[in-house]
């Protein structure tokens, strides 16, 4: 089996959460893949500082 995460990055640790997606650690090896549509996810992982400005940007990723 495998999991869909779609990644919601807003400044920080972006750089680091792209790493995974290259050949060094191979996720889709260990069944995790990184999908550009939240429509398409099992996860959505939230990184970096979340304003309350963002919190409607969320709730609107998080409900479709």
């Amino acid at each position: 089996t495998s999991i869909n995460i779609y990644c919601f990055t807003s400044g920080c640790c972006g750089n680091e959460i792209l790493a995974i997606l290259g050949p060094l650690y191979d996720s889709e090896r260990w069944g995790i893949n990184f999908v550009s549509s939240p429509e398409r996810a099992d996860v959505i992982m939230v990184s970096g500082t979340i304003t309350e400005k963002m919190k409607p940007i969320l709730e609107d990723l998080y409900n479709s």
